[in-house]
């Protein structure tokens, strides 16, 4: 485990493991029901445009202020990876699992999309998204002598790849809505 000092306080990485798509059908349907409706509940879907450098973040991730919970989740899942923020005096710490690699995105979200009622349009988005993003190619440039990278290459942040991202941003808006909750 590795701890990282900032300003806002400690963070607790564990590293993450090599993805392992056997431990998933190795869950009961319970399970899946389970992990399924504490991400509907508790998780996040989020992704992050930088127009500059046309570079896309996303990541997905649940938050609960029980440890064990995360280390459940990572333990049964066998992605991502687990993060602990501990919070001002007198607050209790947040837990967080988060996956934040394409495949294990795209693994996780096909294998409980089915069980989502809350996070699906988002769910459905951001697997739109990483089809999107695969095809963009991330192409470098090497000095011929030396074989070392130059400058790397992308193609430029297509348009519906901006419009997924401003969906999931209205989607993941809190408050009152219709007389609703969100």
């Amino acid at each position: 485990m590795t701890v990282v000092n900032y300003d806002q306080g400690i963070y607790e990485y564990r590293l993450e493991t090599l993805f392992k798509p056997s431990r998933l059908k190795d869950l009961t349907e319970a399970e899946k029901n389970y992990i399924a409706g504490l991400f509907d509940g508790e998780g996040t879907i989020v992704i992050s445009l930088n127009k500059r450098d046309n570079r896309a973040a996303k990541m997905i991730k649940i938050g609960t202020t029980c440890k064990e919970l995360v280390e459940w989740l990572h333990r049964k899942l066998g992605i991502g990876w687990t993060m602990n923020n501990r919070q001002k005096p007198g607050e209790k710490p947040v837990y967080r699992f988060q996956i934040t690699r394409f495949k294990e995105i795209e693994t996780f979200l096909s294998w409980i999309k089915d069980s989502l009622i809350v996070k699906r349009k988002q769910a459905e988005l951001m697997l739109e998204f990483c089809d999107l993003a695969k095809q963009r190619r991330v192409r470098l440039l090497l000095n011929p002598d030396t074989k070392k990278i130059i400058r790397s290459l992308q193609t430029k942040i297509s348009p519906r790849e901006w419009e997924i991202y401003r969906e999931i941003k209205e989607l993941n808006k809190r408050g009152w809505e219709d007389g609703w909750r969100t």
